[in-house]
């Protein structure tokens, strides 16, 4: 019998051993996944914030879509409009506005709104680093016309622009400003 409990005592010994380094491994597999678990819940916040912000540009870029389509829903009728005024331009009155000095009362903001459409249509009329139109004065708009039929070839060219999509929204944010005056329409 003593050599049976010797026996056992060293069975059970070696079973709270065992017991012993299990419970170990136990301990440093459950503080792995405590920290695993902390990393997790880290990176489903960082995400659910991530989430919240693509969310909000979204949001923005759907808001700029919508005003950009409603400013090219309102401007289109104007630029039929325009289209069909061109036709009926007469060069040689172009030409005067042209020699004019100072224009009479509001036809500069006419060839300044203008301007504003043909902003990067026009060879040589660009906006400048900053997106800014670099100059819609009366002269800057006598410069423009110094080639009338290229003037009135331009001009006609933004219904194409628009109609292609390759026409910056910019202008008409641009020329916006004119249009919503009283005398415009």
């Amino acid at each position: 019998t003593s050599k049976r409990v010797a026996k056992l005592e060293l069975e059970l010994k070696d079973m709270l051993e065992n017991a012993a380094i299990q419970k170990e491994n136990a301990e440093q597999l459950a503080e792995e996944v405590s920290k695993e678990k902390e990393i997790t819940e880290k990176e489903t916040a960082n995400a659910q914030v991530e989430k919240e912000q693509v969310a909000k540009i979204q949001e923005e870029v759907l808001q700029k879509q919508q005003d950009t389509e409603n400013d090219l829903a309102k401007a289109l009728p104007a630029v039929e409009e325009a289209l069909a005024a061109l036709d009926s331009l007469d060069e040689k009155a172009l030409s005067n506005c042209r020699n004019m000095q100072k224009p009479p009362p509001k036809l500069d903001e006419v060839f300044a709104a203008a301007m504003c459409l043909l902003a990067d249509i026009m060879p040589g009329h660009k906006r400048e680093k900053n997106g800014k139109l670099k100059d819609t004065s009366w002269e800057a708009a006598k410069k423009l016309m110094s080639n009338i039929k290229e003037y009135v070839l331009n001009l006609k060219k933004i219904s194409t622009c628009i109609q292609d999509g390759t026409i910056d929204e910019r202008n008409f944010k641009d020329v916006r400003k004119y249009l919503d005056q009283e005398y415009f329409n």
